[in-house]
């Protein structure tokens, strides 16, 4: 019971000193650079900027106007009447994401951007297809606990910034249709 209690007591303070570490890192990293550990805005903006490179701006903000405050059906009817590809979609995106997120208001929501988004836009816009999901090329943020195949997920933690689980959630699994090509192989899911 002892011994129940002094390794109990020991975890405690283990524990506390470890947060109180963390606490004490990020407090003066924070008051020192006015800046939160987790947002690095070269780690966001740089693959942001890469891909902006090859669009036309101006093009962009004017398809922003059709693409804001539009739901996934309204978005979808524009692409098949051509008003708008997938390309633009995600091109209109990364410039809020770097107009609003990285600078202007500076939100920091966004800690990760997949180096590929454009390139895997236009692959859609090449294979356009009548019969599809209503998801199908929407972009879609997750949430920094949710793992995939490429990208680091930290799940908020600083030790975490850099790691990369290897294999896609079940949701993300979901959201790319991986579950349809699974549920065809193994019929029990």
């Amino acid at each position: 019971m002892r011994k129940g209690i002094i390794i109990g007591s020991a975890m405690t303070v283990l524990i506390l000193a470890v947060g109180g570490a963390y606490w004490l890192l990020t407090k003066s990293d924070t008051t020192k650079t006015g800046k939160n550990m987790m947002y690095e805005q070269k780690r966001v903006l740089d693959p942001v900027n890469k891909q902006l490179k090859t669009l036309d701006i101006s093009k962009l903000e004017a398809k922003e106007k059709l693409v804001i405050g539009a739901d996934v059906n309204q978005i979808q009817r524009l692409i098949a009447t051509n008003k708008l590809n997938y390309e633009e979609l995600v091109g209109t995106y990364l410039n809020r994401i770097k107009k609003y997120d990285q600078n202007g208001p500076k939100l920091n929501a966004i800690t990760e951007i997949n180096p590929n988004v454009l390139d895997e836009a236009r692959k859609l816009d090449q294979h356009a297809s009548a019969n599809k999901a209503s998801l199908h090329g929407i972009p879609v943020l997750l949430k920094d606990n949710i793992g995939t195949k490429k990208m680091p997920t930290s799940a908020g933690a600083v030790a975490l910034k850099d790691w990369v689980i290897g294999k896609d959630a079940t949701i993300v699994k979901n959201l790319k249709g991986e579950w349809r090509a699974n549920s065809r192989q193994n019929k029990h899911v």
